[in-house]
């Protein structure tokens, strides 16, 4: 049976953290593009409605409405967010005005336009991406290091540290 070397989490890690660093930036894409050409207008919380997902028990999708053009009414969720009962550090209630944008050619797909709502799935996937990478590339260093100071032993002694056949 094989055993999971270091070097097999190097490249997991190098893996993780490219795919993660590239949806991240995909997701910044998507996001500067939607603002490209979006009308901003102001809309209203009109229900918090729990977040069904089992993980996120303390969490509420904000449903905001807002009127676009001439008086055409249009609702959208945002994303799910943090909310504790009875709490006054709540990023949203029932009732708040909150900034909105959206495109003019499809007005029911709009967005809240605040940085926790528009950018918070891309720098996290940015960050956690380069964390990986970066502990990837500190033990790849790591490595290299080790075996360039075996190497000039190695030259120093003109001894080649050779296994032996029992392993020792």
């Amino acid at each position: 049976m094989r055993t999971r070397k270091k070097k097999d989490w190097m490249w997991i890690l190098f893996i993780l953290g490219s795919v993660l660093t590239l949806a991240g930036a995909w997701e910044s894409l998507e996001q500067a593009a939607f603002g490209v050409g979006a009308v901003a207008t102001t809309g209203t919380i009109v229900e918090l409605r729990r977040d069904g997902r089992r993980r996120h028990k303390n969490h509420v999708i904000p449903i905001v409405e807002y009127v676009a053009g001439k008086d055409d009414e249009f609702r959208f969720e945002g994303i799910s967010t943090f909310y504790e009962r009875n709490s006054e550090h709540n990023p949203y209630s029932v009732g708040d005005v909150v900034p909105v944008i959206y495109q003019p050619a499809r007005p029911r797909h709009a967005r809240i336009n605040n940085e926790q709502q528009r950018w918070r799935t891309s720098k996290s996937f940015v960050l956690v991406g380069l964390g990986c990478l970066t502990v990837a590339s500190a033990i790849l260093w790591r490595r290299v290091d080790r075996k360039n100071k075996q190497d000039s032993e190695e030259l120093e002694t003109g001894v080649a540290a050779f296994p032996t056949p029992d392993g020792d």
